[in-house]
């Protein structure tokens, strides 16, 4: 027979030299969590597609979400599928609102908009887990973009007042098709300058401009994040 100890009342059960133990407190992903996985995949082509290397993702999938298949069945332009991959499976998975973002760039920049994450003040200092975008179109009147070049992920605040970024599907061959850059680029680290960091700048080893920082909804801060600096661009 077993005996549901449980069910008496805490003080009865100390009396017993019974030890209370608290329920634990969910798990939630954190901005740690995000930097920690993005970077785990430092160096990795798109997949098992890939051509320089195909290997699996460091939790050993084939590809990131459709990264080797969403272009009519061969690699695709990925960065998005990275970043999109990065906020799905960093541990906890509280990130919300994933499911509408997909492999164009600009969902990212929509994303923000949605959920009310979108920073497009120069004077905002991006947070650890945060997208970046790049060279967003969005139509007069609309605040909703239709085209964005690139996205990445923001992994470290620097002490300098620069930042860490980890971009998938950068360094591809172009001139060959959507699927040879995709299959020829990888997963690369990319510190932004402190002077290169607002929006409006276009950081020089990335070659375009920052259209904004979207902020993942359902993250949790980590002192990481902050590190006390404040920086004045």
């Amino acid at each position: 027979m077993y005996r549901h100890v449980c069910t008496l009342p805490a003080a009865a059960l100390l009396a017993a030299g019974i030890a209370v133990l608290t329920p634990a407190a969910a798990w939630a992903t954190d901005s740690g969590d995000v930097a920690a996985l993005a970077l785990a995949n430092a160096g990795k082509g798109a997949g098992t597609c890939s051509q320089v290397n195909p290997a699996p993702n460091s939790l050993g999938g084939s590809a990131f979400g459709t990264s080797c298949t969403g272009n009519q069945g061969t690699a695709e332009y990925w960065c998005a599928d990275f970043a999109k991959w990065i906020w799905q499976n960093a541990s906890g998975s509280t990130i919300t609102g994933t499911g509408n973002l997909d492999a164009g760039a600009v969902s990212f920049y929509n994303y923000g908009v949605d959920h009310g994450t979108l920073h497009t003040d120069p004077s905002y200092r991006p947070r650890v887990g945060d997208a970046v975008v790049y060279d967003v179109v969005v139509p007069s009147g609309k605040t909703h973009g239709t085209f964005a070049d690139h996205v990445g992920l923001v992994t470290a605040l620097n002490s300098d007042g620069s930042i860490e970024t980890v971009n998938g599907d950068f360094g591809g061959v172009s001139g060959n098709g959507e699927a040879y850059f995709s299959e020829t680029s990888t997963v690369q680290v990319k510190d932004i300058a402190a002077g290169q960091v607002p929006v409006g700048s276009a950081p020089s080893n990335i070659g375009m401009t920052i259209s904004g920082y979207s902020s993942p909804s359902g993250l949790s801060a980590t002192p990481a994040d902050a590190q006390g600096l404040d920086f004045d661009w």
